[in-house]
C-alpha cells in the first residue's frame, strides 16, 4: 500500500508541476493576447470618429448633387442664351445683306442714268424712290445695333454663367468627396479587421482559460 501511495504522490506531484508549467504558459499567453490587443486598440478607428467620416461624406455628397442640378440649370441658360445669339447673328447677317443691296440702288440712283438702257434717274419719281431707300436703310441700321446690344448684353449673362459653372465646380472638388469615401472605406476595413482579430484573441483567451481550469478540476 505504502509503494502505491509514494506512486501516486509522485505522479500528483508531476502533475502538479506539469499545470504549474501550463499555468506559467497560460499567464504569458494571457499577457501577449492583452499586449497584442492594446497594440490594436492604439490603432483601431472609434465609432465615433467614422461616424464623424460619414457626415462628412454625405454633406459632400448632398453639396455634390446640389451643385450637379445647378450646373445642370446653368447649360440649360447658357445652351438657350447661345442659341439666342446665333439666331441674332443671322438676323444680323441677313440685315447687313439688305442694306448692300439699298446701297447699290442708291449707288445707281446716284449715279443718274441706268447702265443698261440709259434711262434717265435724276426725276423726281427716282429722287423719292431714293429717300425711301434711305428711310428703310435707316431703319435697318437701328435694328442692326438693337441686335448688337442685345448680342453683347447676353455674351455677358453667357460669360457670367461659365464664371459661376466654374465657382461651383470648384465648390464640389473642394468637398474632397472621392477622397473622403476612399478614407471612410479604409478606416471601416480597418476597424473591421480590428475588430474580428480583438475577437479571435479573446476567443483565444477564454480557451486557454477553460483548458486551465478544466485541468485544475484533475487534481
Amino acid at each position: 500500500i505504502s509503494k502505491i501511495v509514494k506512486e501516486d504522490a509522485k505522479a500528483l506531484n508531476e502533475k502538479i508541476i506539469e499545470n504549474r508549467s501550463a499555468l506559467r504558459t497560460t499567464t504569458a499567453n494571457l499577457d501577449q493576447y492583452e499586449r497584442q490587443i492594446n497594440e490594436i486598440n492604439s490603432t483601431s478607428i472609434s465609432q465615433e470618429e467614422l461616424d464623424q467620416l460619414r457626415e462628412k461624406v454625405d454633406e459632400a455628397i448632398k453639396i455634390k448633387n446640389k451643385n450637379e442640378i445647378l450646373i445642370k440649370k446653368l447649360r440649360e441658360a447658357n445652351s438657350q442664351l447661345s442659341g439666342d445669339n446665333i439666331k441674332r447673328a443671322g438676323d444680323f447677317k441677313l440685315l447687313k445683306d439688305k442694306i448692300r443691296h439699298i446701297d447699290e440702288k442708291i449707288a445707281l440712283i446716284d449715279g443718274g442714268q441706268c447702265p443698261t438702257c440709259g434711262t434717265s434717274l435724276e426725276t423726281e419719281i427716282f429722287q423719292i424712290e431714293k429717300e425711301e431707300l434711305l428711310k428703310e436703310k435707316e431703319s435697318y441700321e437701328i435694328q442692326i445695333k438693337q441686335i448688337a446690344t442685345l448680342a453683347s448684353k447676353t455674351k455677358e449673362k453667357i460669360e457670367k454663367l461659365s464664371v459661376k459653372e466654374s465657382e461651383i465646380q470648384r465648390e464640389t472638388n473642394n468637398t474632397r468627396l472621392t477622397e473622403l469615401q476612399s478614407d471612410l472605406k479604409y478606416k471601416t476595413a480597418l476597424k473591421n479587421r480590428n475588430t474580428i482579430s480583438i475577437e479571435n484573441l479573446k476567443a483565444e483567451m477564454i480557451k486557454n482559460i477553460s483548458d486551465l481550469n478544466e485541468e485544475s478540476t484533475k487534481l
